[in-house]
């Protein structure tokens, strides 16, 4: 057959003609040199398979294949689409295998959609949003405020339950914003730390769950000592926490008050005690921790790849 593609047309006749006539593959070839004067000549395999594509196809010439029908018809596209839209987490791999189609071209080519990775975001509801608008106003022209206030907050240190967002894609034709909720699995310990423009007290650490009775306890016994002991005016000074159930409780908003009067940033402490300010929920892009502090601890802790909690 390889000599199939060196033959013209005419010589494809000829070679069919000869073989007519003689009956005999060395008799046409002899003619095939004699009348094209060459000292070359086609094989046996190919005067039989020419010979075969005369009787079947009506023609020396090699039939066309026809071409394979396109996985990317309107009913295709439109099932690709349906697919992803109700599950657009779903792999490329299992969902080709689902439809039994291709997705790659289907998915660029014709709905335009790309593989965006998964961004972590809070999930903020408009009153969220101007309640934050507010504190931040309120703190823009309370700058003695921001200087005197400990931020507090605590972190999880987890040896394991990170997400690996490598393996995580979204179809879609624009950036999605979904929820994504993970609950974390594994030892891991709970580290709590104040912050102010005086410094750092703390940290202090939670081996076991946080609860009211526990919180108020390292409050009592463990930063308000470490308060004291800097020699600051603490009348001066204002406390903000954020709103974790043990932090709301009555008997740690009683503490508080005790402790700062009305100088409180807590939810649940302007309308039980009548003063101090609201945190704003979900606000961690004003806690001087959250875009500075644990970032850099847990860049160092986890440098050396800890292997148990101690």
């Amino acid at each position: 057959m390889a000599d199939n593609g060196r033959l013209t047309v005419d010589q494809k006749v000829k070679v069919v003609l000869f073989y007519a006539e003689t009956k005999s593959v060395v008799a046409t070839q002899k003619r095939f040199r004699a009348h094209f004067g060459t000292r070359w000549a086609p094989c046996k395999q190919t005067i039989y398979i020419l010979c075969q594509q005369l009787e079947t196809n009506g023609s020396v010439l090699e039939k066309k294949r026809p071409r394979p029908a396109s996985v990317r018809t309107p009913a295709n596209i439109e099932a690709v689409r349906v697919a992803l839209t109700r599950s657009p987490s779903k792999s490329t791999r299992r969902a080709s295998a689902e439809l039994g189609i291709s997705l790659q071209r289907i998915l660029h080519s014709d709905l335009h959609l790309f593989p965006y990775k998964t961004t972590v975001l809070h999930k903020l509801t408009a009153i969220d949003k101007e309640r934050r608008l507010q504190f931040a106003l309120w703190t823009m022209e309370e700058q003695a405020v921001l200087h005197n206030t400990w931020f507090t907050d605590e972190a999880y240190f987890h040896l394991n339950g990170v997400v690996n967002k490598q393996n995580v894609r979204f179809w879609a034709r624009e950036l999605p914003h979904t929820l994504h909720e993970k609950e974390n699995y594994g030892a891991k310990v709970n580290v709590w730390t104040a912050i102010s423009t005086h410094g750092i007290i703390g940290p202090f650490f939670f081996d076991d769950t946080v609860t009211k009775e526990r919180y108020k306890d390292m409050l009592e016994n463990s930063f308000f000592p470490h308060l004291l002991a800097t020699g600051l005016p603490i009348y001066t000074h204002w406390f903000m926490q954020d709103g974790a159930r043990p932090h709301t409780a009555n008997v740690v908003l009683g503490f508080l008050y005790e402790t700062f009067n009305l100088r409180v940033i807590s939810h649940r402490f302007p309308e039980r005690h009548e003063g101090g300010k609201l945190w704003p929920p979900h606000s961690p892009d004003i806690k001087p921790r959250d875009f500075f502090l644990w970032g850099f601890l847990k860049e160092k802790v986890f440098q050396r790849r800890p292997e148990n909690v101690a």
